[in-house]
């Protein structure tokens, strides 16, 4: 009988990690700055209006597909945060969880085989251009994200965390409980 007690006993343990990094603008320009580099270097010698206006398409759709969602979500968030003091969701059921982390496998294989199967039907000049774009826009809209963020909590002189509530049992199992954001002192 107390073996069987045991074996459902449960910690919680908590992770939290700063909601932005400041090296996270120098990465996301870097990948800003090597993309239009590579832009430059690989199709200068055939550049046309065509190419520029490929990239600055790519580019654009590119910023607003991941900066909006992300302002979106973090407007949401820091709502609910600075009414109630923490923004916290309760982990979704197990196969809830299955499905999102299908979801992300199959979006993370397309991005990696997406750029192969495009070079069957795109020349050169326009892949690099379709490419760069995509990078360029990944860049800057993290690294505006991450801008916001970090002036968000200047203003407001509030640090914010991200945390994660974890169950842990005598087995070893970690089952998620709670994911979100909260406010730290400075």
């Amino acid at each position: 009988m107390d073996n069987h007690w045991r074996s459902h006993v449960a910690v919680t343990r908590e992770e939290e990690t700063a909601l932005v990094d400041p090296r996270r603008l120098v990465v996301s320009g870097a990948f800003l700055a090597l993309s239009v580099y590579a832009l430059i270097a690989y199709a200068s010698p055939i550049f046309s209006p065509r190419i520029v206006l490929q990239y600055c398409g790519v580019f654009v759709v590119s910023v607003l597909l991941m900066f909006h969602p992300r302002l979106v979500s973090f407007r949401r968030q820091t709502r609910e945060l600075m009414t109630v003091g923490a923004y916290g969701k309760p982990a979704g059921s197990p196969r809830g969880e299955l499905g999102k982390a299908v979801a992300v496998a199959a979006s993370f294989v397309l991005l990696l085989t997406a750029p192969l199967l495009l070079t069957r039907f795109l020349d050169p000049a326009t892949w690099i251009a379709m490419m760069t774009g995509a990078i360029s826009g990944y860049g800057l809209s993290d690294a505006l994200f991450t801008a916001y963020v970090a002036l968000w909590q200047r203003r407001r002189g509030i640090v914010l965390k991200r945390y994660k509530l974890w169950t842990v049992g005598l087995n070893q199992k970690r089952i998620l409980l709670e994911s979100g954001i909260r406010r730290a002192n400075r």
